[in-house]
Formats: C-alpha cells, structure tokens, sequence
C-alpha cells in the first residue's frame, strides 16, 4: 500500500524502555515512456553565432518516437525564456536554433526540452563566450627577489579546457608608484 510509514522498535523493560523509529514513502513508480536528449553542434558558441543542435526523443526501448510534441527552451541569463515547440521527425529528433547576439560577454545559455504530452525533460548547459582562447600566468611567489630570475608559467587552452600551443610574445612590464611633491 502507498503511504508514509513508520517502524517503531521498542526493546527493554517498562522502567528502562527504548525506542527507535524510521518513517519512510511508499509510491508506485512509472518509468516514463520516453526519454529526451539535446545535442548541441559545438559544446562553446562564440556571441552572436547560433546555439544549434537537435533535441531527440526516443522510447526508453531504443526505437525513435516518431510525431511527439517537444517544447524547447532556452534560458538567457537576464532571466528571459525563449520557448519554442518542435514536432520530432522519423528519426525521433528536431532541430533547433536560438540567436546569442543579446548576450552578456560571458555567459551560460541553458536549454530545457520537455516532452508535451509525456512530460519527460531534460536540460543542458551551454557557454557563450567572446574569445577563443583562455590565457593563465602563474608564478610561484607574488613577490621576487631583484636580480634573481623568476619563471612564468603560461597556460593556454580553447574554451572547451582543452591544451593549445600557439606562439605569441610575453611582456614584462614594470609597476612603479610615483610619490607627490
């Protein structure tokens, strides 16, 4: 039967009686009929480059679900939605598109697919970014010693956290503070 219980134990004798208890749900749980997948074409878009892909859907024993009503949504991150519904084709899946030319310099874009009917969902995050390419400089103390060298270590990498090797040029530069007459 579903419910909330409760199991209580009790053990000793009336003067020195204990008891523990547990309360736990009871529910019947139905496996939902399909379940949905969004694909993006590139795992980071550049601002102002589409976010596209394919949102599919597919019964949870393999085969696609042909003609089901999908809504996708898209989460800018002032808080506005964009909601658009799809139709899934034969293959199970339809495409989709948003435009990112309104977004912030940095950004997350978060899509949500839901199935109309069945109510299945899922979500998925993708970055909007400006640049290709995420410089880091490390050092191993903030302050060195003068006249001593000092090693710079350069990290690059694309926005997806992947190693890049390019050539480039590094500048020191020297911070002075110029004191007032």
């Amino acid at each position: 039967e579903t419910g909330i219980w409760r199991v209580e134990l009790t053990r000793g004798d009336v003067a020195r009686r204990r008891t523990s208890t547990i309360t736990f749900t009871v529910a019947e749980y139905e496996l939902p009929r399909v379940q949905l997948t969004v694909e993006s074409e590139q795992k980071v878009v550049f601002r102002g480059e589409p976010i596209a892909g394919k949102v599919r859907v597919r019964h949870f024993y393999g085969e696609p679900a042909v003609g089901r009503s999908l809504e996708l949504t898209l989460r800018r991150p002032d808080g506005a939605e964009e909601p658009v519904r799809v139709v899934s084709d034969a293959e199970g899946s339809a495409s989709y598109s948003f435009d990112t030319s309104e977004f912030p310099e940095e950004a997350v874009a978060i899509l949500e697919g839901r199935d109309v009917v069945g109510g299945a969902s899922v979500a998925s995050a993708v970055p909007v970014v400006t640049t290709g390419l995420q410089p880091t400089l490390a050092v191993l103390r903030d302050t060195q010693l003068s006249s001593r060298p000092f090693e710079v270590t350069i990290t690059l990498a694309d926005r997806s956290g992947a190693a890049v090797s390019r050539s480039g040029e590094l500048i020191l530069l020297r911070r002075e503070t110029v004191r007032g007459n």
